[in-house]
């Protein structure tokens, strides 16, 4: 709320330094949300696809396809260099996405308190800080939130080379130019479906010149001329090969599904971050509110509404692959994601205009408490938690809507499981096999907090099979912290594995023809290695690994199958 007297310089230089502490204060929060339990995840569903790729491919064939199971070449090519280089890990793999959220905590705060007012900028912060989708995309190795800040990025410097006051000559113009360029490209070529967020400023400018005097528009013209042509050359370049080459590979996955109302309602409880359908009303609402002050004046945000707007025509033509399911919509536009946010915070803004800014403030705070209270972030937050990834966590957030879950929990949890609980949490670690790397198999996020203990893949290349989609060789290309090597007791021990889980066919029911695919007499195998079953019964076997397992005290149980 603007003031309406001059305030001296030193008090002006008082609120500067609270204002950024709090600002730095809410990024510091946000980095502890995502870095969370960051080491200890386990690589889950579309994050193999690059693994796959690495297993089965070479960089020549990775650089010329997008895949029908879709992988971001650059991301995937940065594996393949790291694990010739080093060994590739899971933590490696998703680092780049964890500094990409994280600057977005403080390049977008920052970016708003230029454009509008450190209330808005406050506003977005905490938003940004504790969205479950950002904090849970933040730690998956797949582009998107890597797609975030570079389309931001990418719009910023636009508008840097493009302003009025950048339109002089010399070396720092030609350096946002080749940022411009370098920062749009690699943006594309990570994940295509960010090409018209890209293109959208210079639709946007385009448009505002023709209502402008011939003279000038030729030196706008001239001026945005001379930024596409080398940022769209670059881009041509890295992302026609694999286009020309394997175009089937994108066009195979249109005209599958169809957008609908729901869709559209689903995806916004997934941006806002809550499954309250009156939360989400209120945020439309001040979103609405906010809306006409931040498009007046955020240029970069008025491109991404623009960019936002033709990526969900193009989708709703196109009929993409599972598009009907609000995830795959929230994520295909999640760049629009802060810009939501961004108005939410601008309506607030625009309430303490009208009412002053501690009631608006205190407004805020209890709508942001109540979106932590009605998101799913306490569950992300839980420990252990090693899951994070698994889609089920954010695939819906409207009760009775999560089918993910709903499959899931259609397979009862083993007791077994339940009396791990008496232990302290996080004691104990359970390698669990088979591993399926589609979560709708894998339920972990239902036996680790039914036990309070850690779950983690047993694999069992070397023990019973050589070749397992989900699973990777034990050898110096592959360094994974989060799974356990089934054929070698010894390397379990060093891990720091109490038990190896054996999960019979039975317990997957129907689905059994898919998860234990190839798997006969894995289950003797394992018990040959590690002795008589301290567990059992119809749909499990357990078995212990290291010296302190028989102290845990689980409660012997044999019984035959039927």
């Amino acid at each position: 709320m603007p003031d309406t007297a001059p305030i001296p310089l030193r008090e002006r230089s008082a609120r500067n330094r609270s204002f950024w502490a709090w600002l730095l204060f809410v990024a510091v929060i946000g980095s502890w949300l995502r870095l969370d339990q960051f080491f200890t995840q386990v690589l889950i569903d579309d994050e193999w696809h690059a693994v796959h790729q690495l297993l089965k491919s070479t960089p020549e064939r990775i650089a010329l396809s997008y895949g029908y199971a879709d992988y971001s070449i650059p991301l995937t090519l940065f594996y393949w260099w790291q694990a010739a280089t080093f060994g590739l890990s899971e933590s490696l793999m998703r680092w780049p996405m964890m500094v990409a959220g994280i600057t977005t905590l403080i390049f977008l705060p920052w970016l708003t308190a230029r454009r509008l007012d450190r209330w808005t900028a406050m506003g977005l912060a905490v938003l940004l800080a504790t969205s479950p989708l950002l904090i849970a995309f933040s730690m998956k190795a797949r582009p998107y939130a890597l797609n975030v800040v570079l389309v931001w990025l990418s719009v910023w410097l636009f508008y840097r080379y493009y302003s009025p006051s950048g339109t002089k000559t010399g070396k720092r113009k030609w350096l946002l130019g080749l940022a411009y360029a370098l920062v749009s490209a690699l943006a594309v070529w990570t994940h295509l479906i960010v090409a018209l967020f890209i293109a959208a400023p210079f639709i946007v400018e385009t448009l505002r010149l023709l209502k402008r005097q011939a003279g000038e528009r030729k030196a706008r013209f001239i001026c945005l001329f001379s930024l596409a042509l080398p940022a769209g050359a670059l881009t041509l370049a890295l992302t026609l090969p694999p286009l020309l080459h394997d175009l089937n590979a994108l066009v195979g996955k249109t005209h599958k599904h169809q957008l609908s109302l729901d869709t559209l309602i689903g995806a916004w409880h997934l941006w806002l971050g809550t499954s309250s359908a009156l939360l989400t009303g209120i945020g439309l609402l001040m979103a609405l509110v906010g809306a006409p002050r931040v498009f007046r004046r955020f240029p970069e945000a008025m491109a991404i509404g623009v960019g936002a707007l033709l990526t969900f025509i193009l989708v709703a033509v196109t009929q993409p692959a599972w598009i009907n399911h609000p995830l795959v919509l929230a994520r295909y536009l999640l760049p629009a994601l802060p810009l939501a946010l961004l108005l939410v915070a601008s309506g607030f803004a625009q309430v303490a205009r009208w009412t002053g800014p501690v009631p608006a403030a205190l407004l805020f705070a209890l709508y942001a408490l109540a979106l932590l209270v009605t998101s799913p972030l306490p569950e992300l937050m839980r420990y252990p938690n090693s899951n994070k990834s698994h889609t089920a966590l954010i695939y819906e957030f409207r009760p009775g809507k999560n089918e993910a879950l709903d499959y899931m929990r259609q397979r009862p949890v083993p007791p077994f499981w339940r009396q791990l609980a008496s232990r302290p949490a996080g004691s104990l670690t359970v390698a669990v096999a088979p591993f399926a790397f589609e979560s709708y198999h894998w339920d972990a996020i239902l036996t680790e907090p039914a036990s309070g203990q850690r779950v983690i893949p047993g694999l069992l290349l070397g023990l019973c099979v050589d070749n397992r989609h989900g699973e990777v060789p034990d050898n110096a290309r592959f360094r994974f912290a989060n799974v356990a090597y089934l054929a070698n007791p010894e390397d379990l021990k060093n891990r720091g594995v109490d038990y190896v889980l054996w999960q019979k066919p039975a317990y997957f029911g129907p689905a059994a023809g898919m998860t234990h695919k190839k798997l006969d007499g894995c289950d003797d195998k394992i018990r040959a290695l590690y002795g008589p079953a301290v567990y059992e019964d119809d749909k499990i076997a357990v078995y212990p690994v290291s010296d302190a397992s028989p102290g845990t005290k689980v409660q012997q149980h044999k019984e035959s199958p039927p």
